[in-house]
């Protein structure tokens, strides 16, 4: 629980306390006479109210604690090997609506550190001859991109490339009929643990994340 919710809970508590106490000293006047019945059900709901007051508190700072261990999962995520790998997989979905919208050629070269969107200069399905970079999506500290194969590697252990083949050589290339050259690119911690591999389809264009290599 954040330091601000602690003290909103602690001044809330110590309010309802003075509350109790003070409709405590009230109901002794009233079993002295000197304390009328509107009196007393006015204390009653003002001590409820603050009952109330402090329930609602408490479910306020739960919500807030779930919210911040929330908010603190994603962006860990985007540093793992899995959360590049599937940022990776988001760019070349995105690339491959791109490719159908514009009627240009996608290219996703891949390198140890990071990936480069380009797009070419031309449209239609010709093979185009040159390429303007449009994005470049950097690996998170501690992870790289192990290998890219131009093939699609369903099963983990089919052929794994050595590491650092294929690296600025192969580039996944996505048409503008939605159809892709096919490619595998092999996402890791920096030790070689956490690894993850990034498949693109060759009819689809899809892409999808799978565990190990």
């Amino acid at each position: 629980m954040s330091p601000r919710c602690s003290f909103h809970l602690t001044v809330l508590a110590t309010r309802a306390k003075s509350r109790h106490d003070g409709s405590a000293h009230l109901g002794g006047g009233a079993r002295g006479g000197q304390m009328s019945p509107r009196t007393g059900h006015t204390e009653r709901s003002t001590a409820g109210f603050t009952l109330v007051e402090l329930m609602v508190t408490i479910v306020i700072a739960a919500v807030l604690a779930a919210l911040a261990v929330v908010s603190i999962r994603p962006e860990r995520q985007a540093r793992s090997a899995r959360g590049y790998a599937e940022q990776v997989a988001a760019l070349l979905d995105t690339m491959r609506i791109r490719a159908t919208t514009t009627r240009r050629w996608q290219r996703l070269e891949v390198y140890a550190d990071r990936v480069a969107h380009l797009e070419a200069e031309t449209e239609g399905m010709a093979v185009p001859s040159s390429y303007y970079e449009v994005e470049t999506v950097a690996a998170p500290s501690g992870v790289r991109i192990g290998a890219v194969s131009d093939r699609t590697h369903l099963a983990p252990g089919d052929s794994v490339p050595s590491l650092g083949a294929g690296l600025g050589t192969i580039s996944i290339d996505l048409a503008p009929d939605g159809s892709a050259v096919p490619g595998t690119i092999f996402v890791e911690r920096e030790d070689g643990s956490d690894r993850y591999r990034v498949t693109v389809f060759r009819a689809t264009g899809a892409a999808r994340v799978f565990a190990d290599w």
